[in-house]
């Protein structure tokens, strides 16, 4: 039965290994399955937790401690494979963002600035949605982090809060606008 059947048995068709400790403390099994794909999401989600450069996944000392200390089978990833997980999982949040938002019928609030570099040649917008579910849990993300191109003024504002506003469909949700003092901005809402 083992032999034809292993998933209905619980057993990985996969080499097993022993954990030597490293399992995780709600394993019951001393025993795991190495994965490269797991492994990559795993390592690009510490990338992004941490706001690593991409290029972190290719350190030499990244890719000799995992290799030595961690999982001798370890296959490097590189910043290009980061980088196509990273939009992936992007992507992905953004459509359950979608998707919450759908369900959800009440208005919401977003925050807003904007930044420079400090040579002030490069300008960031960020704005953040925030919002009580009717569970009173309270959501907030990130829906727009934007290389901003234009001039600090009313339409400029406006025009990229309008953007980002139209690709989550909350043109006529918004309940509060929150921003810093500047004129350009309290121009933008009006």
């Amino acid at each position: 039965m083992a032999n034809v059947h292993p998933e209905k048995l619980g057993i990985s068709r996969g080499q097993t290994q022993l954990s030597h400790g490293f399992a995780s403390s709600t394993s019951h099994s001393p025993l795991f399955t190495y994965n490269h794909s797991e492994e990559s999401l795993g390592l690009t989600d510490v990338i992004c937790s941490h706001s690593l450069p991409f290029s972190y996944a290719e350190y030499e000392e990244v890719r000799e401690y995992n290799t030595r200390y961690l999982q001798p089978s370890f296959k490097p990833t590189s910043r290009k494979t980061v980088s196509k997980l990273v939009t992936k999982s992007y992507l992905k949040k953004k459509e359950k963002i979608l998707s919450n938002l759908a369900s959800f019928e009440h208005q919401v609030s977003i925050c807003s600035d904007i930044w420079s570099t400090q040579s002030q040649q490069h300008f960031y917008m960020g704005i953040t949605l925030h919002f009580i579910d009717n569970a009173m849990f309270l959501h907030k993300y990130v829906i727009g982090f934007r290389h901003f191109n234009q001039r600090h003024n009313a339409l400029g504002i406006a025009s990229m809060i309008k953007t980002v506003l139209h690709e989550y469909n909350l043109q006529h949700r918004i309940f509060s606008y929150s921003f810093d003092n500047a004129s350009a901005n309290t121009a933008a809402v009006n």
